[in-house]
């Protein structure tokens, strides 16, 4: 008799399919000898998980299984680890058997968001997407035509974990502000983003976003284009603007669906874009992400 691990994640006990999954391990046939409800924490997860400390997407490995309770059992039967892999099934809920775990619960997230960014994990919870965040520490490129510049840099960015999670579908996202051609990252300090609002004052800008959908190897890429024109700022504005702190981390220094909207006068296309994932390309790109 073999014996094997299990661990009912703490998206299935969100989910109350705790009493589902440990029952379709006892219909295998599978005997279950030791149980615990539990919480794990950080020391016990990065020792379990210790194999892929150098891998990008180690944190936010640790940071799910710490998330909240879980189940842990240890079941035992005639080649329980092959039984127990049959019963989970294939990782990829897409190509997992119907009647396993994964093909009929869809237990694993399939989309993995390779960005840190607030807002484009916003975004994709109000479509109600299913995703992971396993952040892609790359350099972002500035200089070139501002459409292959996010695209490259969209690319760059799902490329880095899709070599590591070769299994899940990866979606990259640069959004960049341009203004007479230059492309605008993220300003370094305070002095830099009151240079760049003092430029964008009582000008039309661009906002390009670049995505890219890495998957199974296969790449795939759309860009958008949004303009945006800025009321006349005086200083005050600017300096207002600046002490709310709103401007850090921000493409072009500003967020238009915070108190950035006060900066703005009008905009034309994608609103969404503008926030940092522009949804209809997306749609194109992933039409099941909303369905």
């Amino acid at each position: 008799m073999d014996r094997t691990l299990i661990l009912v994640k703490p998206d299935a006990f969100a989910r109350r399919l705790t009493g589902e999954v440990i029952a379709r391990f006892e219909r295998k046939g599978l005997t279950i000898v030791a149980m615990k409800h539990m919480t794990v924490d950080r020391d016990m997860a990065e020792r379990h998980y210790a194999e892929h400390r150098e891998k990008p997407f180690f944190g936010d490995l640790v940071e799910f299984i710490t998330g909240g309770p879980l189940v842990a059992m240890v079941v035992e039967g005639y080649e329980a680890v092959a039984a127990a892999r049959q019963v989970i099934g294939a990782t990829n809920p897409l190509e997992a058997a119907p009647g396993s775990i994964r093909g009929d619960l869809g237990l694993e997230v399939q989309t993995i968001l390779a960005s840190r960014s607030p807002q484009r994990r916003a975004i994709l919870e109000q479509l109600g997407v299913e995703f992971e965040v396993i952040s892609s520490m790359v350099e972002e490129g500035t200089r070139g035509e501002p459409r292959q510049v996010v695209v490259e840099n969209a690319l760059r960015k799902a490329r880095a974990v899709a070599g590591e999670r070769p299994d899940r579908r990866v979606l990259g996202v640069d959004t960049e502000v341009v203004l007479d051609g230059r492309v605008f990252g993220k300003p370094a300090g305070e002095d830099e983003a009151a240079t760049l609002l003092r430029r964008l004052s009582g000008r039309t800008h661009e906002v390009w976003s670049g995505i890219a959908l890495c998957s199974n190897g296969e790449e795939r890429t759309a860009d958008a284009l949004t303009r945006v024109r800025f009321r006349r700022l005086e200083e005050p504005d600017i300096r207002w603007y600046l002490e709310s702190g709103e401007w850090r981390d921000r493409a072009g220094g500003y967020a238009i669906q915070g108190r950035g909207a006060a900066l703005v006068e009008s905009i034309e296309g994608d609103f969404w874009n503008v926030v940092g994932l522009p949804v209809a390309e997306l749609l194109q790109l992933a039409p099941d992400l909303a369905r």
